[in-house]
């Protein structure tokens, strides 16, 4: 009997240790990226029901697919920038960020916000490592069995620019046949119509204008011949009658 309560109570204390354990975790089970793009990953630590006052996040990630491009601690953590402490390393994969809250945290918080840069397509996963601690008022760690894992998708990335320069690349092709192909030929009536009345045109029609030459009256010459006598014996008298009157004038 005495064996029995001794089992129960160790049964019950360790029942205990691992309900009341804290936890940390990321925001999503899932994500989704592009090629080229971004995105983000929220940490945050549940302490349960004892107070948190330092943690210590170790995440792994895939260096060939992500890497970190920035790391922001949420409200009222303070960092702890020491070797061991503060590390972001893109190419073995590792990221540890350490930090204290001020009078301690029963309450889940943000404790971080990682943005990751997508290098090429592919999946992989996001790790939080056993190696993370978070210590209570007695400097006790209180996570527990975490490997806490977020699978990663990233998909290729579509160039827009390449799609558009052979869209217009065709396009441009096809009105440069266009412009090459032959014209369509005209219908066959009026082909023979022309060539017809090419072969046989009609004759101009001409004006139907008679024009005749009138009888043109002969001169005459002797009515001419009197008239310039005339004219001629009357200058002579004329002059006559002035010599005469002028010498008709005393001295």
């Amino acid at each position: 009997m005495k064996k029995i309560v001794f089992l129960l109570i160790v049964g019950f204390l360790f029942w205990g240790s691992e309900a009341f354990a804290a936890s940390i975790n990321l925001s999503a089970g899932n994500f989704q990226a592009t090629e080229g793009g971004s995105f983000d990953a929220i940490i945050t630590l549940n302490p349960e029901s004892s107070k948190n006052y330092t943690t210590k996040l170790v995440l792994n990630f895939p260096p060939e697919l992500l890497s970190v491009k920035s790391f922001e601690f949420g409200p009222n953590w303070l960092a702890l920038s020491q070797p061991g402490y503060d590390l972001s390393d893109n190419k073995a994969g590792i990221l540890i960020k350490t930090a204290g809250y001020p009078k301690g945290t029963d309450q889940t918080t943000v404790f971080g916000k990682i943005k990751f840069s997508v290098k090429k397509s592919g999946s992989a996963k996001i790790v939080i490592s056993n190696s993370s601690l978070s210590f209570d008022e007695n400097n006790q760690n209180t996570l527990k069995n975490i490997s806490i894992e977020s699978s990663v998708t990233a998909k290729q990335k579509i160039n827009s620019t390449a799609s558009a320069k052979k869209a217009k690349s065709n396009a441009e092709s096809n009105v440069a046949e266009e412009e090459l192909a032959p014209p369509a030929p005209e219908p066959i009536g009026d082909q023979e119509l022309i060539s017809e009345e090419v072969a046989n045109p009609e004759p101009p029609v001409l004006f139907d204008i008679e024009i005749k030459q009138g009888d043109m009256p002969e001169p005459k010459k002797s009515a001419s011949r009197i008239f310039i006598i005339i004219a001629i014996i009357l200058i002579i008298f004329i002059t006559y009658l002035v010599v005469n009157e002028f010498f008709k004038k005393p001295k």
